[in-house]
């Protein structure tokens, strides 16, 4: 599931999320690294994506609420915007697709180009909106 580490072939969002964290602090650290393991910003955004995807299928495994079992796996201030993983995930959205953070944030909608544009760039991302019923 998306909350076991796996490193390598067939490592879980959440693995890989956490390995580009930890490894990215220590590079601005100093620290110098033959193999990295480091993600673009789109890459996270989609990682993020499958995660939260990953949360909302135990949810319904378990029968509970979304926001009810992320209480539980989480403590933040983004457990109730029912998308945002943590502050990471949302600064990435705002900084890299600020009309989709409006959307999220606002409920603002989209234009058809916005929509389009976030389904070519972010498809994991725009279905797990769809799946969620964000967008």
């Amino acid at each position: 599931d998306a909350c076991t580490f796996k490193q390598g072939k067939g490592a879980t969002p959440v693995s890989q999320i956490g390995m580009h964290l930890a490894q990215q602090f220590l590079i601005d650290s100093g620290t110098e690294f033959d193999v990295k393991h480091t993600k673009t910003p789109a890459e996270l955004i989609e990682l993020y994506a499958m995660a939260r995807l990953a949360y909302t299928e135990k949810d319904a495994l378990h029968k509970m609420a979304p926001s009810e079992h992320r209480q539980r796996l989480v403590s933040n201030p983004y457990r109730g915007t029912g998308f945002y993983i943590n502050p990471h995930h949302a600064e990435l959205i705002r900084v890299y697709t600020p009309p989709l953070a409006e959307c999220i944030d606002k409920q603002t909608p989209m234009s058809d180009g916005q929509r389009l544009f976030i389904e070519m760039v972010f498809p994991i991302t725009y279905a797990v909106l769809q799946t969620l019923e964000i967008l």
